[in-house]
Parts: C-alpha cells; sequence; structure tokens
C-alpha cells in the first residue's frame, strides 16, 4: 500500500529497524500509516497539509477574533450575517491577518484569525459563522512527531512477532511485555497535544 500522509518514511524506518531487502515493505508502509494516524488521534491534529481551497466553517470567538484549525494560509473569508448559511458576505484579506503572527517563524501553523487593527469590519458575535477557505494543517512535520513515528510504527512491526503483546527473552524463557505505547513515544508528543473542552484520549 502507499503511504498517504505518514509521517516518517519507508526508508527512515527501514534504516531504523537495519532492514535492507524489500520482502516486509507493504507491512512496513501499514504500519507507517497505521503509526502516523494513531498520532493525529493521541493529538487531536494532524501534521501534514492539505491541499488548497479546502473550506472548513468556525464560530466566532468575539468581534474581532475566531479560533481556527491549524492552519498555514487562508485565500477567502465569508460570514453567515444574514444566518441563512448562504454566506454571501465577503470579507477583505486585506482586513484580517492570521495569527499568532510568530508562528511561521517557528515552524508552527496559524490558529486565529483576527480582524486588523483599525479595519473597518468585524465578526458578528453570538450569531455568526464564517467560512474560511484556506490550506489545513502544519508546515512541516515537527522532528519530535518524525521521531515518534519511527518509535511507534517500529513497535507495531515487532508486535507481529508478539501476537499476545508478549515477546520471548531467550533460552532463559524469560518474557518481555510489550507496552501498547512506547513511553518515549508520549513524552515527544506531549507538547504537540491540542487539549479541547472534551479530551477524548
Amino acid at each position: 500500500m502507499a503511504i498517504v500522509n505518514g509521517y516518517c518514511t519507508l526508508a527512515e524506518l527501514k534504516a531504523r529497524l537495519s532492514i535492507s531487502d524489500s520482502g516486509d515493505d507493504a507491512i512496513l508502509e501499514a504500519v507507517i500509516e497505521a503509526a502516523s494516524r494513531a498520532i493525529d488521534g493521541a493529538c487531536n491534529r494532524f501534521f501534514y497539509q492539505t491541499g488548497a481551497g479546502q473550506i472548513r466553517y468556525f464560530s466566532v470567538a468575539s468581534d474581532i477574533l475566531v479560533l481556527l484549525d491549524d492552519c498555514t494560509a487562508v485565500t477567502a473569508v465569508a460570514t453567515d450575517r444574514n444566518l441563512d448559511r448562504g454566506f454571501t458576505t465577503v470579507i477583505s484579506l486585506s482586513y484580517v491577518e492570521l495569527g499568532p503572527l510568530s508562528a511561521s517563524a517557528y515552524g508552527k501553523p496559524f490558529s486565529e484569525l483576527r480582524i486588523k487593527p483599525l479595519a473597518s469590519e468585524s465578526f458578528d458575535y453570538g450569531k455568526d459563522m464564517l467560512k474560511v477557505t484556506g490550506t489545513w494543517g502544519w508546515p512541516a512535520i515537527p522532528d519530535a512527531v518524525n521521531e515518534a513515528c519511527l518509535l511507534q510504527a517500529g513497535r507495531l512491526f515487532k508486535r507481529k512477532d508478539a501476537p499476545f503483546g508478549v515477546t520471548g527473552g531467550g533460552e532463559v524463557g524469560t518474557a518481555i511485555s510489550l507496552r501498547a505505547v512506547d513511553p518515549d513515544v508520549l513524552v515527544l508528543l506531549g507538547p504537540y497535544r491540542r487539549i479541547g473542552l472534551i479530551d477524548l484520549v
């Protein structure tokens, strides 16, 4: 299978596991995909980029602020000012700015849409919804997320040799229980978890 929006490459995982042949490539690709989607679920966000021009809808947080999903660019903004879900009132991009302003300098996505100071426009807090067209996700996969994917994908790959979560310990007969999630993965992903009003993880 082809890896879709994976957080490590097949070559990276094979190098980590010291695999030189292609016999297990299909399994390795599958565990990379599974580990990547597990990271999405654990962090309540994703670290790849969607295609440009995708539409999402948001509630207005105040007359000057809308909290967005992670994004790298916004190309159109329209409001539901008539409350008919027609989103016919277009807000000029010259009136808005993405924030935090320093996000891109640190390789992070934007998560806010703000009315610029002195702009002759505002959001209708309490009744308005916003239709935002843009590119969603992160500008690049963070190094910690790449490493977490390698660790977890490697663990998933080795799991095939421990079908009951226990791997043998050699001649002495010692059995080692494999934890579902590597504790180092949890440490790596900790700073990237987005905590909402309801945390399902």
